[in-house]
């Protein structure tokens, strides 16, 4: 059996940077590190680093709840408003695979009501066998640090 790595990339032209994970729960833990790394980085206050860390954990558990496979991709581009954070995993629905359980639902609301309680432009979109949540986290303005 091979052995499951997270891998990363710097996209050095747009300012982002990206992790790949396995679908597997004991590898959230290094995206959270991941993630309160870049946002330290960019000078968010601690307040805000602790957000984007339940914000991509939710994101990535929310990924691996609804049964997907293969990998989850976190990748977060600084700009001078905050972090535009996406977080794309591969779908196992598309093509005839296993229905839903009865009274389950393909995103699970709750864990999208978290992220946008906390970041309130979060989105969640499926189509062409990806799902994708994205949001942003702003920048600290003067005062806010």
């Amino acid at each position: 059996m091979a052995a499951q790595r997270a891998t990363d990339r710097v996209d050095a032209d747009s300012s982002t940077v990206s992790l790949a994970i396995p679908a597997d729960p004991a590898f959230v833990g290094t995206v959270r590190y991941f993630a309160a790394t870049v946002a330290r980085h960019a000078g968010l206050p601690e307040e805000l680093t602790d957000d984007l860390r339940l914000a991509v954990s939710e994101a990535c558990a929310e990924a691996m709840e609804a049964g997907e496979a293969g990998s989850i991709r976190v990748a977060l581009s600084l700009h001078s408003a905050g972090i535009a954070v996406e977080v794309t995993s591969s779908s196992l629905r598309p093509g005839g695979a296993a229905p839903l359980p009865e009274g389950s639902e393909l995103v699970p609301i709750y864990r999208l009501q978290l992220i946008r309680a906390l970041f309130p432009d979060a989105q969640s979109d499926q189509g062409s066998g990806t799902r994708v949540v994205r949001f942003t986290v702003p920048s600290a303005g003067p005062g806010e640090a």
